[in-house]
């Protein structure tokens, strides 16, 4: 099951963003460590705006607001290290639950500040141009200055154990 927050400014592609992160982790994000530990360290330095520590994306998959780890004084080295394992955790049919996602959101839509219609119309251009290989997209515009989103996506299981 996919959580999804159902605040005004929440877009298609940032439910299929969401689903995404639920279905296939933050593997993607991780091809050169080094490189992600730097922009993490950057975004860590400057992430500023509050949330709840913990956002769930579905059972086993969460988002850890890092403004909300820092605030708490918890070492950022920690969160890096927890993202990493997170990512190394094998998923056994993301495509299949990234799919069931997508289908729950299209049933739902209407619990979202966008219409079924809205949806539909981003869910057949995203598909058109991932050519039949699902992509990880970007919150969209509207989302980022509403939000500030500055998360990292870990197990859900690794959160429980660490976070509570």
């Amino acid at each position: 099951m996919i959580y999804l927050s159902q605040n005004e400014g929440l877009t298609p592609q940032d439910a299929v963003k969401a689903c995404f992160q639920a279905a296939f982790g933050a593997e993607h994000m991780l091809t050169d460590i080094e490189k992600a530990r730097d922009y993490f360290n950057r975004e860590f330095e400057a992430c500023n705006f509050p949330a709840p520590l913990v956002t769930p994306l579905a059972d086993d998959v969460c988002r850890i607001n890092l403004y909300a780890w820092k605030i708490l004084g918890l070492p950022k080295e920690r969160l890096f290290d927890l993202f990493v394992e997170s990512a190394k955790i094998k998923r056994e049919k993301p495509v299949r639950d990234f799919e069931i996602y997508l289908n729950q959101v299209e049933a739902d839509a209407g619990k979202y500040p966008f219409s079924l219609q809205e949806w539909r119309v981003y869910i057949i251009n995203y598909k058109s141009k991932c050519e039949g290989s699902y992509e990880a997209v970007h919150h969209s515009e509207a989302y980022r200055q509403r939000f500030h989103p500055s998360y990292r996506v870990i197990s859900g299981y690794i959160a429980r154990i660490f976070v509570g």
